[in-house]
């Protein structure tokens, strides 16, 4: 990208915590990410929760709103034993 809104990044890895617990991560091979919307968009990435793992050819993350997009060749699996009563 061109602008000063945008920054592209090549093997990022992003970690979340709660407290000393990790919460989750993302990964991403290549992609831009939006300073203004606080989108981060990857090719070939992965994002990992304690509950669940998306990766697909497209992935999109709003580091604000925690919501998770795939598109292209996705896959999503949910760890149900992680799961607090």
């Amino acid at each position: 990208m061109d602008d000063a809104s945008h920054v592209d990044m090549q093997n990022m890895k992003i970690e979340s915590f709660d407290g000393r617990r990790e919460k989750g991560h993302i990964e991403l091979l290549t992609g831009p990410s939006d300073l203004e919307t606080r989108i981060l968009t990857g090719q070939h990435a992965l994002i990992a929760g304690r509950i669940s793992k998306f990766n697909g050819d497209s992935v999109g993350f709003n580091t604000k709103t925690r919501y998770r997009s795939c598109a292209g060749i996705s896959r999503m699996v949910i760890q149900f034993r992680h799961l607090e009563k």
